[in-house]
């Protein structure tokens, strides 16, 4: 949850080795559009989005926040050495080390937003309502909610 505004803030150089499934809001409210107008009483609708390694992901942060920076694997081990504290332990070092993807043989709708697009909408919103791009807002939110 906090790449896009780490990235706005200073590009982010170092990455987790791990990967999931990424689909933009306005995807998952088109779905549930969909399912009401045209989907069956009680019949469920798979609604996923892209698999992606975070490396990919944040590359595309980077890039939609005004540099080109391709993020670097922290091993996974160093990872798992550093996991501490109260959220961020070695269950979570564990997941972020994970290729958390999901294998839908179909998803509705089918047509998606391109996730480059999701993320350049997002970094515009960060950048224009978001108090946490700048750096003293995001620390204190960082401490309140992680340590």
């Amino acid at each position: 949850r906090l790449w896009i505004p780490l990235a706005i803030i200073c590009p982010v150089r170092f990455v987790p080795p791990g990967g999931f499934n990424v689909l933009g809001a306005c995807d998952v409210a088109r779905a549930h559009i969909w399912a009401l107008e045209d989907g069956e009483l009680g019949k469920r609708y798979p609604v996923t989005g892209e698999n992606i390694s975070l490396q990919e992901y944040v590359t595309i942060v980077n890039r939609a926040s005004g540099c080109s920076l391709i993020p670097k694997l922290i091993p996974a081990r160093a990872l798992h050495w550093t996991a501490r504290g109260r959220v961020f332990d070695a269950y979570v070092a564990r997941l972020l080390c994970r290729s958390n993807y999901i294998e839908a043989d179909s998803s509705y709708p089918p047509v998606r937003q391109p996730l480059y697009e999701v993320v350049d909408e997002t970094v515009r919103w960060f950048k224009t309502y978001s108090p946490l791009i700048r750096s003293q807002a995001l620390l204190r939110y960082i401490w309140k909610k992680y340590v």
